[in-house]
């Protein structure tokens, strides 16, 4: 991988040997931006794997810990998205969240859960590469990867 730093000003400029004398300010504003480069030889690859979710709900939001594996030779970028449904399957919440999954990490997600009654519930979770705004042909494919999990909101 590389890093292009552009910036809006010379930053190795030289600087004043000595002041001295008069003292005078200036401020200079620098807008500067870090773009990452990552390349691969060879046909790149990406997935994921869901180890396991921890879920705990407190104060009406549910705070879950996804951990994941990352697969292949290239980052994830896509989205994960949260959805809980009651015993009939009607969805009583959904949530996307987008995710750039460069590593084996545990994926923070909080959802509110404040509406939904004490009970149990589904809690289906999947990761698509599909991200809005990009077209397809620049969209690293993979399967989509699904988890289910039972849930208790107290």
């Amino acid at each position: 991988w590389a890093r292009v730093v552009v910036a809006s000003a010379d930053q190795n400029a030289p600087k004043p040997a000595n002041p001295g004398g008069n003292l005078s300010m200036k401020l200079k504003y620098i807008n500067q931006i870090d773009v990452p480069f990552h390349f691969r030889t060879g046909n790149p690859t990406t997935g994921l794997s869901v180890r396991s979710v921890g879920a705990t709900v407190s104060n009406g939001s549910l705070k879950l810990d996804v951990d994941v594996i990352r697969l292949g030779n290239a980052a994830f970028w896509g989205k994960m998205t949260a959805t809980i449904k009651n015993r009939d399957g009607k969805i009583m919440k959904n949530n996307d969240k987008p995710v750039a999954i460069y590593k084996d990490i545990i994926y923070p997600m909080v959802l509110d859960v404040s509406t939904i009654p004490s009970g149990t519930y589904s809690l289906e979770l999947e990761f698509s590469s599909r991200r809005p705004g990009l077209q397809s042909q620049y969209v690293l494919k993979t399967n989509a990867i699904q988890y289910k999990q039972e849930i208790t909101i107290p």
